[in-house]
């Protein structure tokens, strides 16, 4: 019995810590997507440890804050993951929260940030901006997190913020930007290696809206639309051409004209 009495008495001292030695990290839930919070994830539907990237929002009304929880898979050398808010469809002039692993001290942190466009609208880069907390209730849950191949992060804003630069007013609309990429060994960021994933539509984040998909670039969908296009003329064209009109053309230097076109 007295064992038995000392077995029971070192599990109930390990058992605190077999969480941690097992793995400490636990993902976001999607679990209430639409209905108590809001989320954005992708790929579509895809459900925490399976989403490439993700975030979740939550407005309380008590403390006029919303508290954002955000997750990446860090895959081939990602020890960033951030999130932009966009008044328009683009990554340029806007307010970003990163969230990053520094592979020198094993520390993970969360910091603001700028995408800031030159005289001619064009982005030119991304800077850390000096005061990293403006906008942000750090009496609410405030933790950086990189473990078991991904990276994850918690904070919550106030939805308006006076008296300080470079804040969003959440009572507007903005497009989410999730974007993922190196750093170095100090946690400095380097640029995105892939491409970000912008939200279809501007969200409301005061609200419990899951969205999934991407936004359509334009000229991306034109450079398809054209090529569609050409590739439907010029090859049922080309077909005509080889099966009716092959006594139409003579010879070029011994070689049928119509097979040159």
């Amino acid at each position: 019995m007295k064992e038995r009495g000392r077995i029971l008495f070192v599990l109930v001292l390990i058992l605190p810590y077999l969480e941690f030695i097992g793995g400490s990290f636990v993902s976001i839930s999607t679990k209430g997507c639409g209905s108590i919070k809001g989320c954005y994830r992708m790929p579509p539907n895809c459900n925490g440890r399976n989403c490439l990237s993700l975030i979740t929002f939550r407005w309380h009304k008590a403390t006029d804050t919303i508290l954002f929880e955000m997750q990446s898979q860090a895959l081939s050398g990602i020890h960033w993951t951030s999130v932009g808010f966009s008044d328009e469809a683009q990554m340029g002039d806007n307010y970003v929260v990163d969230c990053l692993y520094n592979q020198s001290s094993s520390n993970a942190l969360i910091q603001r940030s700028w995408n800031y466009l030159n005289s001619g609208g064009r982005r030119t880069g991304n800077r850390v901006l000096k005061d990293k907390y403006a906008g942000m209730d750090l009496s609410q849950p405030f933790q950086a997190n990189y473990s078991d191949g991904f990276i994850q992060c918690t904070f919550s804003m106030h939805v308006t913020t006076t008296g300080a630069k470079y804040t969003p007013n959440f009572k507007s609309k903005y497009y989410l930007l999730l974007a993922r990429g190196p750093t170095t060994k100090k946690g400095v960021k380097h640029k995105h290696t892939v491409s970000p994933f912008m939200s279809p539509e501007k969200m409301n984040l005061l609200t419990f809206v899951d969205i999934t998909g991407l936004k359509k670039d334009t000229l991306v969908l034109l450079h398809g639309s054209f090529m569609l296009i050409a590739w439907l003329l010029l090859g049922s064209s080309g077909m005509l051409v080889a099966r009716y009109c092959k006594s139409f053309f003579g010879q070029f230097r011994s070689t049928h004209t119509w097979f040159l076109v």
